[in-house]
């Protein structure tokens, strides 16, 4: 029987690392997008981002919360390829980087 990389401390700080830069790479892919993504701090693995449409939040099956905000949680199974499906049916965001409800937005974070 193979041992198991992830029944090791090694193997585990490695998967942790993994989905840590998978909540780094959603940010980036968002912010891409003009959707605000941020994480409440560098080492977590939950992205928060503003909520989309109705049909996404079901598709994805996204937790979202009364303030307007979803979160997307980087477990190990959540990979670069989940992350760009995502973004493809989220598209830019409806509002110009330097529109000024985009800028009445950045307010609330």
């Amino acid at each position: 029987m193979e041992h198991c990389i992830f029944t090791s401390e090694a193997g585990l700080c490695a998967r942790v690392r993994r989905c840590q830069e998978t909540a780094a790479y959603a940010i980036h892919r968002l912010q891409e997008l003009g959707w605000r993504a941020w994480r409440a701090d560098p080492s977590s693995i939950t992205v928060v981002f503003d909520r989309p449409a109705q049909a996404v939040v079901d598709r994805w099956h996204l937790a979202c919360d009364e303030a307007g905000r979803c979160h997307l949680v980087t477990v190990p199974h959540v990979t670069r390829h989940s992350i760009n499906a995502l973004c493809d049916d989220l598209g830019p965001t409806q509002f110009a980087a330097n529109s000024r409800a985009a800028r009445l937005l950045d307010t609330r974070i």
